[in-house]
């Protein structure tokens, strides 16, 4: 038996060939975007509503989505003030 986490992984994936290693940083910004987008719709809409059905849950998570995405703009956390203006502006500044 190998000794490591890694090479236990490996050799459960050899002996595995129907799956596939995908490697994503812990920091992947389109993972974070992903987590913060259900924590989004967890907070403004799913918590405060009552639902009697699920499908009364998914035409309130369906309106929430169509709703937000009317006015859709580009993430901007992590970005410096000055940055975010010159977003908002169109302008793009080379780092």
């Amino acid at each position: 038996m190998p000794r490591t986490p890694i090479r236990r992984g490996e050799a459960w994936f050899a002996t595995h060939p129907r799956y596939h290693w995908h490697f994503t940083p812990t920091g992947a910004s389109w993972l974070n975007l992903v987590e913060r987008f259900f924590a989004e719709i967890t907070d403004k809409r799913i918590r405060l509503g009552t639902f009697r059905s699920v499908g009364e849950l998914v035409r309130a998570i369906l309106d929430y989505i169509r709703r937000r995405n009317r006015s859709p703009h580009p993430p901007s956390s992590g970005l410096p003030p000055r940055a975010r203006s010159l977003a908002r502006l169109g302008i793009v500044t080379k780092r």
